[in-house]
């Protein structure tokens, strides 16, 4: 077997060589002509990504999805100890005043976690501390006034 070094090393004014049979053919060079069926570069519209890129930090309306989760664990723990309340009213005073100290915990959580992107849970368990101590300081000034 000898090596052809014109269809190896081809000069532009040369055609290129054709593929073997049961090879398949390669696609053109630049300042080549392309062979029949095959694109000479792919369409970069065409192409998607298998996965679609993740955010780099977490967004304040994550934080307060996971500090909400408190309010509903607040809910659930007043309506096991004490009961139904008596009237709407009363539900709508006890949820109107945990969304102040969750809107706060979730504001503190987010200045903690904005340049990072942890699990959902882990940004649950850092909420909480923040909650229960907006919540006992927005009680206290409530119940001072």
């Amino acid at each position: 077997m000898d090596f052809d070094r014109d269809a190896v090393f081809r000069t532009p004014e040369q055609e290129p060589v054709s593929a073997q049979p049961g090879h398949p053919a390669h696609a053109a060079q630049p300042g080549y002509p392309a062979q029949p069926g095959y694109q000479a570069y792919p369409d970069p519209q065409a192409h998607q990504p298998v996965h679609p890129v993740q955010p780099v930090g977490t967004d304040y309306g994550r934080c307060v999805s996971a500090s909400v989760i408190w309010i509903a664990a607040t809910l659930a723990l007043l309506v096991a100890t004490a009961g139904l309340p008596a009237s709407g009213r009363g539900l709508g005073e006890v949820v109107g005043r945990l969304i102040l100290p969750s809107l706060l915990s979730a504001w503190i959580t987010w200045l903690f976690v904005r340049r990072k992107r942890p699990h959902f849970g882990l940004l649950v368990l850092a909420s909480l501390p923040s909650f229960i101590v907006s919540f006992f300081i927005f009680g206290a000034v409530l119940q001072a006034s």
